[in-house]
This record gives structure tokens, C-alpha cells and sequence, in this order.
């Protein structure tokens, strides 16, 4: 079990990608012992096993700081991530179930999403469903698929659209587990409204095609020779290049970047590319795009984020807008996530949704 927010944490949360099988990470045997410095004036280490490490697990740091964790493991698997349709929400939901169920059948991750989700929101896979199909997204050992498909035939209705051991689509759909606990709702907004308006869209998902985010001690040294300068990110250079718009999707961390994004910008937005300096003054040097937007999301309150300068609202609106000098620019933000019911994060959803279409 690994939690959602996998690509930027190690071990967190109340469940998270393998709890179809292990239950929740406060589950009997899944924390072993945890090691703790506590928050008093005068510092003490202390071990918490059985009953006692639930006193500390999930408590947000609030009661002291971990510094050492013991997990219960299990053997790795080469995980097939599967895609199933259903015309019928309610059997999706049901199969989904089932299979959850069948203990041996091994899986980590089980997600149902009803209809239209698929067709508006997944870019990858909207050409391969309706607007009516319900969507099983899955996550199947290797020795189990033989099992996983004889159970599915016992389902009349749904369908094997998309397996990665075997399928080969134009543009795979990206790992399951990126779209599984909801972390990709706003990107896909995002894409799904632009495509829909005859948006071209270049999803660069970093994560997904594993950018080095590390600014090396070569890159570093040949950062301002225009002539070799662009050399290891040419490809993402040259999207750059070629795009008439740049759109930001992601969620602000410790009031700035993800550290994969602030890892994509330094060496990527480089001197000569959107910049060029002119006795020690920044210029301009990109063709202005037509549009630049930020989509993001912030656990803070805005006033917090105020207090704090909103470093992440000045990088884009300041630096970034002067790299682009773009004709419109939107800075689209929902705070206190930490705090904000279903109805406020879907009423911002349905925001972006607009913003896009009049993009």
C-alpha cells in the first residue's frame, strides 16, 4: 500500500492505493513501529508499537515529528493496469465489488467512474468509449489476469477496452494510479474542455513521463552556452516552441512548486529559450504565447497564502507572464482544501470548466 499522493510522499494518509486488499494503513499489521522525536520543550525519542503507534500515525505532526517508520511488506509485482466499460453505472459498481471480493485474485486498486467521466475527462480514452459507458479502472497481478478474465465473462456487458501488458494505443491512458483517488480532476477539466473546443492539447504529464527534475553539475555549468544550453531538454524546448498557450496544473506545496515542476522549470525556461540577458538584465526572447493559465489548489487559507506574498500567484503572473508576454493570463485557484466540502470543489471544477471554454 502506497498512498495517492505517491510521487510526493513515502508513506501517508488514512488508505491509498492497495487498501482493496491491506484496508486502511491504521489496519492491524500494517505500522510496525514508529519512531518519534516529540514536540516538547525538551526533545525526547520515543518507540510506539501495537495499540500505541495509532497515538501518532495519522496526527499530522501535530504531537511530534516521525523520523523512523517499520512497514509490513509484501512481494512486488509488475501490476497490469486495466480498463473495462460497462453501459450500466449501478453493474459497474457491483463488478467492481465482486471483484474486491474475490480474495484470490490479487489486485491493488479497484476504481469505478460513471458515465460520461470517461469520454470527457480522460483525453486518452474518450476515443475508445461513449458518453454512455461507466469506466473500471484496475490494477491486476500478472498470475491473475487468467482468473481476473474468466470472472469478467461471467458479466455480460462489460468489456476489456485497454490492458498494459497487451494494448497498444496510440497514447496509453498513463498509470492507473495517478487517476484513481481523484488527483487528476482538474488537469483533466482542463484537457477535456480544450480538446473540446478544438484545442490541440500536449499533455505533459511529468510524473507519468518521468522527467529528470535534478539539475545536474553539467547542466549547471553550461546553463548560459546558448549553443549547448538546450541540449538534455530539446524535446520539451521544442513543445515549448511550438505551443500557442501554456496552462499550469498542479497543487501548491509549502507555498511554492511541486518540486518535479520548480525541477522542470529551471532547466527548461533557460537563457535564450525565454529569456536572453543584456548586461545583466532580463529580455524577453520567446514569441508571445496567446494564452497563459495557472490551475491550482491550495491547502492554506487565502489569507494565509496572502501573508505568506503567494510566491507561487507572483512566479506565473510575474515571471512567467514576462517570459510568455501572453495577450490573456487566468490564475485559477481554490484554497483551503484542507477544509472545503464536496460542493466547494466541485463548484470550482465547474469554474475552470468555463474559464476553459471561453479560453
Amino acid at each position: 500500500m502506497h498512498p495517492s499522493i505517491y510521487m510526493g510522499a513515502t508513506i501517508g494518509g488514512s488508505g491509498g492505493i492497495g487498501s482493496c486488499t491491506k484496508g486502511v494503513l491504521r489496519g492491524l499489521g500494517n505500522i510496525l513501529r514508529l519512531r518519534v522525536v516529540t514536540a516538547e520543550a525538551e526533545l525526547r525519542v520515543i518507540e510506539f508499537t501495537g495499540g500505541q503507534r495509532h497515538r501518532v500515525s495519522n496526527a499530522y505532526g501535530t504531537n511530534g515529528t516521525i523520523t523512523g517508520v517499520e512497514m509490513s511488506l509484501a512481494p512486488a509485482c509488475d501490476w497490469v493496469d486495466v480498463v473495462v466499460t460497462h453501459r450500466d453505472f449501478a453493474t459497474a459498481v457491483q463488478i467492481a465489488g465482486d471483484i474486491g471480493h474475490q480474495d484470490i485474485i490479487l489486485k491493488k486498486l479497484i476504481s469505478v467512474y460513471q458515465a460520461p467521466t470517461a469520454s470527457a475527462y480522460f483525453p486518452r480514452v474518450a476515443p475508445h468509449v461513449t458518453a454512455e459507458d461507466a469506466l473500471i479502472r484496475l490494477m491486476i497481478a500478472p498470475h491473475s489476469m487468467g482468473g481476473f478474465l474468466t470472472f469478467l465473462h461471467r458479466h455480460p456487458g462489460a468489456k476489456v477496452i485497454f490492458r498494459s501488458d497487451q494494448t497498444q494505443w496510440s497514447k496509453e491512458p498513463g498509470p492507473l494510479v495517478e487517476c484513481g483517488w481523484n488527483r487528476t480532476t482538474l488537469r483533466d477539466a482542463v484537457t477535456g474542455t480544450l480538446a473540446a473546443r478544438g484545442w490541440e492539447v500536449d499533455l505533459c504529464d511529468l510524473y507519468a513521463e518521468g522527467f529528470d527534475q535534478v539539475l545536474g553539475n553539467a547542466e549547471g555549468r553550461g546553463y548560459h552556452d546558448l549553443a549547448t544550453n538546450t541540449v538534455p531538454v530539446q524535446a520539451h524546448v521544442d513543445r515549448l516552441h511550438a505551443a500557442q498557450a501554456l496552462i499550469f496544473v498542479h497543487p501548491v506545496w509549502n507555498f511554492g512548486f511541486p518540486a518535479i515542476l520548480k525541477g522542470y522549470t529551471d532547466p527548461v525556461f533557460l537563457p535564450g529559450v525565454t529569456f536572453r540577458l543584456e548586461d545583466g538584465d532580463m529580455r524577453h526572447a520567446m514569441t508571445p504565447f496567446r494564452r497563459l493559465a495557472s490551475v491550482t489548489t491550495y491547502g492554506a487559507s487565502r489569507l494565509r497564502a496572502i501573508l505568506a506574498c503567494d510566491p507561487p500567484h507572483r512566479v506565473v503572473g510575474r515571471a512567467f507572464w514576462h517570459a510568455c508576454r501572453p495577450h490573456r493570463f487566468r490564475y485559477l485557484a481554490l484554497c483551503d482544501m484542507n477544509r472545503v466540502d464536496a460542493a466547494r470543489r466541485a463548484g470550482f471544477v465547474t469554474h475552470v470548466q468555463r474559464r476553459m471554454e471561453r479560453f
